[in-house]
């Protein structure tokens, strides 16, 4: 009876963690839809508003990087509440500053928190799942985020439309404020922890170590770069709809909806099927992305970026569920818990370098250059992620 109880609560903490996901995902969703455009608002340029994104990244990757001191002073599960909560008022308060100074200082902030919140909320997942059950727990955590991506920009697109586009932001921290009564009202579904006095502090050795094994800079880079290309979609792209083609904002809206269709159908429908060959199927998906890139960058057409973009939802369909197993694959068990926090700093590291890099070509060049830029690197990604692989697999649990 004891195994019982204790398995029913683990899938209540599952659920919990699954709720806050879908709350979270929609959020920040919907704050996405409407970020690039509200920074505009701050620094009418498109290229100011890609070096202004690239210094939050970069204060979410110093957060991931030096934050885990405060696992040794707070649980996990104080550490979300606090992260999502303060986030919540970040939000608030961004829809009432108009001083640019005041709205980076809260922008990184606001990014630090995110940092932590990013640790605590897979710290709490790991340890409230199952050995056997952590890649179907998974799954099913991150099915239920993409179900708040997906209708997130759908909901701020109308709000800022017919509203106002700060409304969003009002909507986004409510939705975050019920995440947090959610894990207030859940509490006694998680399993019960101290703060972790054994960590490991030494993070900058970690680190060196981790760069020091080809196959890990490999996958180091393949899920890192996966930022770049979305920094065109959810930065560059939105602002420059607005200013430059007169897009409606609950246009906006709909491409970011229809962009992360093609890749939560793909995600699906692989779910009860064994990979086998990840690098392979990496390598595909990254040729997709470059092909659809250089259509992109060829076309003096809005319409046909925008088309392209979703089409290429199809090659991140084939990376993005599939990188972490690869990680996984090329790493001892032992080595896992030791080096998963440095790969963990690769989507950080990809969103900064590739807001810096197309905020840098927009200086002088246009979105096209830009898209061309970032087709090439998806295409050399692909050729070395395909050359010399060794087979592997991996088996999705349903």
């Amino acid at each position: 009876m004891r195994y019982h109880n204790q398995l029913t609560k683990q899938a209540r903490a599952i659920r919990s963690l699954g709720l806050d996901a879908t709350l979270i995902g929609l959020a920040y969703a919907g704050v996405e839809t409407i970020w690039s455009i509200y920074i505009y608002s701050f620094f009418p340029n498109e290229s100011q508003v890609g070096f202004i994104s690239a210094i939050f990244s970069l204060s979410a990757l110093l957060s991931l990087l030096f934050a885990y001191p405060l696992f040794k002073k707070f649980s996990p599960q104080e550490l979300l509440f606090a992260s999502v909560g303060a986030n919540a008022i970040i939000l608030a308060l961004f829809a009432q500053i108009n001083n640019p100074t005041i709205f980076v200082c809260l922008g990184i902030l606001n990014a630090l928190l995110i940092g932590v919140r990013v640790q605590s909320f897979g710290v709490l997942l790991r340890h409230n799942s199952s050995k056997n059950n952590i890649n179907k727990d998974e799954n099913f955590i991150y099915v239920l985020m993409n179900i708040g991506w997906i209708s997130g920009p759908l909901i701020a697109g109308y709000i800022a439309n017919t509203i106002a586009l700060r409304a969003v932001l009002i909507v986004s921290s409510i939705a975050l404020l019920l995440s947090v009564y959610s894990i207030t009202y859940n509490k006694s579904s998680f399993r019960k922890e101290q703060p972790n006095q054994e960590i490991n502090v030494k993070r900058l050795d970690n680190i060196k170590s981790f760069f020091r094994d080809k196959k890990r800079v490999l996958a180091y880079f393949l899920s890192g770069s996966l930022e770049v290309w979305w920094s065109i979609s959810y930065i560059f792209l939105p602002v420059i709809m607005v200013t430059k083609y007169d897009f409606s904002l609950s246009s906006v809206g709909i491409f970011l909806f229809l962009l992360i269709i093609p890749n939560t159908l793909v995600e699906l429908s692989t779910q009860k099927k064994e990979i086998k060959d990840l690098r392979k199927r990496i390598g595909i998906g990254y040729l997709i992305i470059s092909a659809v890139a250089l259509i992109a960058g060829l076309s003096g057409s809005i319409f046909v970026i925008l088309g392209a973009m979703i089409v290429g939802s199809f090659g991140v369909g084939f990376i993005e569920p599939t990188v972490e197993g690869y990680f996984f694959s090329i790493t001892k068990e032992k080595e896992s818990k030791k080096f998963y926090g440095s790969f963990m700093t690769a989507k950080q590291v990809g969103a900064f370098t590739g807001k810096i890099l197309i905020a840098s070509i927009l200086i002088n060049f246009s979105i096209h250059e830009s898209i061309l830029t970032i087709g090439i690197i998806m295409f050399l990604l692909s050729m070395w992620s395909l050359k010399k692989h060794e087979p592997r697999h991996i088996k999705k649990n349903n």
